[in-house]
């Protein structure tokens, strides 16, 4: 456990605290790092190996806090890639592509989300020669004096109809084996040797004010987390609850009685 009152590292982040109380972040590294970054010589995807610069840079961006160490931990991140054989020329585009894309987030532009569709493209054609009409009825509002960013989303597939990410409850699950709605009360599941227990019906007959009282659901022995009744041959009744399944609370009761 490490602790500390003025820096705190979690993850890839270190937070420190100045005497203020200002909060600031900085990219953190544990003292066993080593240059893990993915070689240029790997036999990957071309785009792939493109790409990681980029992203590498961008996380730089959106981590450290403060200008001066930013510059400074984009010139560390250059260095790693250099030692993992990338040639100075993908490093320079990645380099002008983040420059862009930060000027670009700077502007304010309004992104348009969507699916991806072949006909997008013609939609983002007439949107952009349109936009005019915004930036001269609104020119007060900033975010349309720059053109809109069109951004796609990827859209449902094959695998989103087939495969569920949700594992649903833990509780086990009850299968119906008829087709119609079920009936309200109390009935043995023929499957387990307490059925023979179960009194069957949708009311509860009291049997000393004569007072019937509806089932409003549907019960069987493999029903959990009830409130049950039984009917003892000397006339009185006995109220219990379970979180067990109905069966196993009968059982047991069977069991203390004998």
């Amino acid at each position: 456990m490490k602790h500390d009152s003025h820096q705190i590292s979690f993850l890839d982040t270190l937070v420190n605290k100045d005497t203020n109380g200002n909060l600031s972040t900085d990219l953190y590294s544990k003292p066993t790092d080593r240059n893990s970054l993915l070689h240029y010589d790997s036999l990957h995807p071309p785009n792939m190996k493109k790409s990681i610069p980029k992203s590498q840079l961008n996380r730089v961006t959106k981590i450290v806090s403060d200008p001066a160490s930013k510059d400074q931990r984009m010139s560390e991140m250059k260095s790693k890639f250099r030692e993992r054989g990338y040639p100075s020329r993908i490093l320079d585009n990645a380099t002008m592509d983040h420059t862009i894309k930060e000027r670009n987030s700077a502007s304010s532009r309004i992104p348009f989300i969507h699916q991806y569709h072949p006909a997008a493209y013609r939609l983002h054609k007439t949107i952009r020669q349109h936009w005019h009409i915004l930036q001269t009825a609104y020119p007060t509002i900033n975010e349309f004096q720059h053109p809109f960013l069109p951004c796609f989303k990827r859209p449902r597939n094959i695998k989103d109809g087939l495969v569920r990410a949700d594992i649903g409850s833990t509780q086990p699950h009850t299968t119906q084996r008829f087709l119609s709605h079920p009936k309200t009360g109390t009935f043995p599941c023929l499957s387990c040797n307490q059925c023979n227990n179960i009194l069957r019906g949708n009311t509860i007959h009291h049997p000393h004010t004569g007072k019937r009282y509806p089932i409003n659901n549907f019960f069987t022995c493999n029903t959990n987390f009830a409130v049950y009744l039984i009917k003892c041959p000397c006339g009185l009744l006995y109220v219990g609850e379970t979180t067990q399944p109905v069966k196993s609370r009968i059982s047991k009761h069977k069991s203390t009685i004998r």
